[in-house]
């Protein structure tokens, strides 16, 4: 039997009088259904569930995550504005990444990553990502950090079961890392390293390399800001320079005079 209420007793079935059902729909009792809010909810009303203060489906504000701001934004069920948003919604969720536990994606909106359980149909497809439910595998396939368990199936693996070992999971793949030599992004166990690049400067501040903003590390390479890049000298030293950093006082790739040996004479020659 399916429960159905009337609008001024919308938890109270209609047929068998029977509260704590699982209630199919409300009858409204007045002839136009409109919805209304207030600061925290919207409901659907008629002028009788109205009067009598009865609110039917109501639900909190929902609001897309880049229109709220402190709380407070625009529904973008019920089209109120300046409310309070007791739901986000993510509308930048793309490239879904997924295992046997779930789907989970990065917003390019605000940048949270949103885990979901699978929401599979009756061929055993998730509808969201497209992930098969598997009963079991031939091969598992582990993350590095636990390999004890399949990523695709969900099965327990043992130290000595066949198994494909994955870099990076939901929480770490793809972060930035860096070492003393080199930028790059990889795993969190460090056995896995992608699109190194070395640590570079500018030249105003030699000594901190503008990706990581680590010091002490070894730079690949210092980079001019000004537009004219000269060398400078003094009776020991020659060195890079330009209008950036010589208003610095900094002196980049500061050298030693270099000379053949047939063209000093007493310490004294011309750097070659």
């Amino acid at each position: 039997m399916e429960h159905w209420a009337k609008c001024t007793a919308p938890t109270v079935c209609k047929q068998c009088g029977k509260t704590g059902v699982t209630i199919s729909y409300v009858e409204h009792e007045g002839d136009e259904v409109t919805q209304s809010h207030n600061d925290t909810y919207h409901w659907d009303a008629c002028e009788v569930c109205e009067k009598s203060g009865t609110k039917v489906n109501a639900e909190l504000h929902t609001g897309f995550c880049r229109d709220v701001e402190d709380g407070v934004g625009m529904c973008i069920s019920c089209e109120a504005e300046d409310v309070k948003i007791g739901k986000i919604e993510h509308s930048a969720l793309r490239d879904w990444k997924s295992d046997v536990t779930g789907h989970w994606s990065t917003c390019e909106d605000c940048w949270e990553t949103v885990k979901e359980a699978h929401d599979y149909n009756s061929d055993g497809w998730c509808w969201t990502c497209g992930w098969e439910q598997k009963d079991t595998c031939e091969v598992h396939s582990v993350y590095c950090k636990d390999q004890t368990f399949c990523y695709v199936c969900g099965a327990t693996v043992g130290a000595d079961d066949a198994k494909t070992v994955v870099h990076g999971d939901e929480d770490d793949w793809y972060y930035y890392y860096f070492d003393d030599t080199y930028d790059y992004f990889g795993c969190a166990c460090g056995k896995y390293k992608e699109g190194l690049e070395g640590h570079d400067a500018y030249c105003n501040a030699p000594t901190v390399c503008l990706k990581c903003g680590r010091t002490g590390v070894t730079m690949d390479e210092v980079l001019h800001q000004g537009e004219d890049e000269t060398h400078k000298h003094d009776s020991t030293y020659h060195w890079s320079v330009c209008e950036v950093c010589e208003k610095s006082g900094v002196k980049i790739g500061a050298e030693l005079h270099s000379a053949s040996c047939t063209d000093v004479k007493d310490g004294v020659g011309t750097c070659w």
